[in-house]
């Protein structure tokens, strides 16, 4: 999907997932957003709490 192509290419993945949850948020997509949340902290938990935090400071 589009989504692990960000993942791949990107050559930071907090930029990745970053970009993905901005994304997802201005397409009304909270599920998407929320599961790249959960990823990212499966990935590491720091990564995951400022992923999050990110997301939920997106207007």
């Amino acid at each position: 999907a589009q989504g692990e192509k960000i993942k791949a290419l990107a050559p930071i993945k907090k930029d990745a997932y970053l970009i993905l949850v901005a994304a997802y948020s201005l397409n009304n997509e909270k599920q998407k957003a929320e599961n790249e949340i959960v990823q990212a902290k499966q990935i590491d938990a720091a990564l995951g709490k400022q992923v999050e935090e990110y997301y939920n400071n997106i207007p």
